[in-house]
């Protein structure tokens, strides 16, 4: 499957990396009465579970192979994104005072290429079966 056939899943992907660490983040902010704390402790699972549920969406194998794709991609997913922010290299859009959507929109493009790399290398290896519904 091509790139322009899977637009609609990483709009998908845009779509739960902008509301999941938006509702996780503002719900750790009640949780906790304090803003940079609640933004602090909601940083993991905002971007954990926005490639958990992508995963779990678009990937078409059994539970046990899908249960590890989902998770060795989402451990890549935010390896590189952690490297990428103590090197400094962070998409800054500045649309907030926090870094907050930094955070988001790194999130993305890092995710989009770690998705998209799977999707071009997994036909390779998994007897040419396309991974994505």
């Amino acid at each position: 499957m091509d790139l322009i056939k899977r637009i609609p899943s990483y709009l998908l992907l845009g779509l739960l990396a902008s509301a999941i660490p938006y509702f996780v983040t503002v719900a750790l902010i009640m949780a906790t009465g304090d803003r940079i704390d609640g933004m602090k402790m909601g940083v993991f699972p905002g971007v954990v579970l926005v490639h958990v549920l992508f995963g779990i969406y678009i990937l078409k194998y059994k539970w046990l192979l899908k249960s590890v794709l989902i998770l060795a991609l989402t451990v890549l997913v935010f390896s590189l994104l952690m490297l990428l922010m103590q090197l400094g290299w962070v998409l800054r859009p500045g649309w907030d005072i926090y870094g907050y959507w930094d955070l988001v929109v790194t999130n993305y493009v890092v995710g989009f290429f770690v998705w998209e790399s799977f999707f071009q290398i997994a036909p390779q290896f998994m007897n040419k079966s396309q991974p994505l519904k």
